[in-house]
């Protein structure tokens, strides 16, 4: 009974299923190795880098030798590395270029000279002959260099024949002959001409580097040229220019350029390059002298001595110019306000000027056309500035002050002297202005006159001097003095203007007078009313109150009675007096 079988335990795991898991690891446990290291090889980028590194160099070799695609990938990076290592270290491609480039370019330059030296001996050969002079004329008739007129008319020489050859096979490509020279066997010459460049570097040394250029034989030479694919060989017959090589040179560069698909493609058939036969043609040059009579000695004279006449008539022209010109500077330079600092003069007749002018000097073209000199062959700039010469100076104080015809002005160092009369306003306005005018420190004033302050005086003369007259016992002014009232108003307040623009104040002092009749305080009383009435009158003539002072006058004795002749009339007047007081 206690032997009977209890509910099944879900949470423990059968015997089996272990032993699967088991079985699964040791059968997947290496392929998942493997491939989780694959993942990591394939995620890391050193690692495909180093795999392509493996492949790349002949995967390059197996592209057709046509599939541009991988040279249209390649380009941009090759040329940003160039143009890097140049920017950086130019020496690295100077270094690699050098044995190319160099030979060519001794090559040039050797030419040059010798197109040179041969110029050069040419030129001093017929310098002083009747046919140089003549070729002298012709040269500055046609504007070429003298050399180069004695070349043409010396030298004699014919290309009769051109051959183009290529220089990896030595076949011939191309062979032009000159009219009137026997037909030979150009294939031969070619091959002939292969063989004796082979024999001279085998024989003697040298390399690629330093190829035959040249063969002599009797009055024939054989010039030759070469570049990376082809050779071109010219027989000349007389003495050719150096100048020749460079023509043959020119040429066989574009007959390269021209025809660089054929070179490539070349397998030894010569008809691709027939479209460059033209160009062989061209280097089929000649040059022939005609012998022609010698010039009988009265003619060789004539010529001579219009030569001279040519060369003295050139002669004047120039001195004339030169002259003219030295003139025009020398002017120029004596100038007040206009500074030169260069000045350049060709022979070809074109001026430059440069230089400093200031805004008050006379124009330089002026000045160069009364010294005779065309101002539009001049080519002239000029900078402004202010110069501190007198005269100058003088011109610049008269602009900006304006002075009145009525003063003398003159300079001594940086000090101006003004001489004269002048108004009041225009001396404030001087004294303001002038030491802000460059050249100018201070001002001398001794011999200016104030035309204000003459004024002032004449004025005061005038108010002083004159005089109102009065009837007996009374104060009031008689009608037909009213007149001279308004005119001593009008003086009156033209005082007081200029006084106080001079920096005082004018105040008018009115006396009233009176004769000896009547008693002394009648005769106080009576005085005083004549001068209030004058100052009243004055104040509504439009004088201001506060620059008139009224007063009585001192009255005389009575115990000195007056002559019997004199005229008391002159008694009963009005007196002015005029103060003129600073302005504290």
């Amino acid at each position: 009974m206690d032997d009977a079988p209890g509910p099944v335990d879900s949470g423990s795991s059968p015997p089996a299923e272990g032993a699967i898991s088991e079985l699964r690891d040791l059968l997947l446990t290496p392929e998942r190795t493997r491939v989780s290291e694959l993942e990591k090889k394939l995620d890391d980028p050193g690692f495909q880098a180093a795999n392509v590194s493996r492949i790349l160099p002949q995967a390059v070799r197996l592209r057709p030798p046509g599939d541009r695609e991988l040279e249209e990938a390649l380009r941009p990076g090759i040329e940003s590395v160039i143009h890097s290592s140049v920017r950086k270290n130019p020496r690295v491609l100077v270094a690699a270029l050098a044995p190319v480039i160099g030979p060519s370019i001794r090559k040039a330059i050797a030419d040059s000279l010798r197109a040179m030296v041969q110029s050069l001996n040419q030129a001093v050969e017929h310098s002083l002959t009747p046919r140089g002079l003549g070729w002298r004329l012709e040269a500055w008739r046609t504007g070429r260099p003298f050399a180069e007129i004695v070349l043409l008319r010396t030298l004699v020489f014919r290309v009769e024949q051109v051959f183009l050859i290529h220089r990896e096979t030595g076949a011939l490509l191309l062979h032009e002959t000159a009219e009137s020279v026997p037909q030979q066997h150009p294939e031969v010459i070619s091959g002939m001409l292969s063989a004796i460049q082979d024999f001279v570097r085998d024989s003697f040394g040298g390399d690629d580097s330093q190829p035959l250029e040249e063969m002599q034989a009797g009055e024939l030479s054989v010039w030759i040229e070469r570049n990376s694919e082809a050779v071109l060989a010219a027989v000349i017959r007389g003495n050719a220019p150096i100048a020749l090589r460079s023509t043959l040179e020119a040429t066989l560069d574009q007959v390269l350029r021209s025809r660089q698909s054929a070179f490539d493609a070349f397998d030894g058939d010569p008809e691709p390059f027939e479209p460059s036969r033209p160009q062989l043609e061209a280097c089929l040059l000649s040059q022939s002298r005609q012998d022609q009579r010698r010039p009988a000695p009265i003619k060789a004279w004539l010529a001579l001595g219009a030569a001279a006449a040519l060369a003295a008539v050139a002669f004047f022209i120039a001195w004339d110019r030169h002259a003219r010109w030295q003139d025009a500077l020398g002017a120029l330079r004596a100038e007040p306000g206009v500074a030169v600092l260069h000045a350049q003069s060709s022979l070809v007749g074109t001026r430059t000027l440069e230089g400093l002018r200031d805004p008050l000097a006379r124009d330089p073209v002026e000045l160069l056309q009364q010294s005779g000199v065309n101002a539009e062959s001049v080519s002239a700039r000029w900078r402004p500035y202010y110069s501190l010469e007198p005269e100058i100076v003088l011109r610049r104080i008269r602009q900006r002050l304006q002075p009145p015809s009525s003063l003398s002005l003159q300079l001594r160092g940086e000090e101006l002297s003004i001489a004269g009369e002048a108004p009041r306003e225009w001396i404030l306005s001087a004294r303001a202005q002038a030491p802000m005018i460059p050249g100018v420190a201070q001002i001398d004033e001794t011999e200016l006159i104030d035309a204000g302050l003459r004024e002032i005086e004449d004025l005061v003369s005038e108010i002083e001097g004159f005089t109102i007259y009065f009837e007996p016992g009374r104060w009031r002014i008689e009608d037909g003095q009213r007149q001279n009232l308004a005119a001593l108003a009008r003086r009156v307040s033209r005082l007081i203007e200029l006084a106080q623009e001079s920096g005082r104040r004018a105040r008018i002092e009115v006396a009233g007078h009176t004769d000896s009749s009547g008693s002394e305080a009648f005769n106080a009383r009576l005085g005083l009313l004549r001068a209030e009435y004058l100052a009243q009158a004055l104040e509504s003539q439009g004088v201001p109150r506060q620059a008139l002072l009224s007063k009585g006058a001192d009255l005389k004795p009575t115990t000195a009675p007056d002559p019997p002749a004199r005229d008391q009339r002159l008694d009963r007047r009005i007196s002015l007096n005029v103060l003129l007081e600073p302005i504290s």
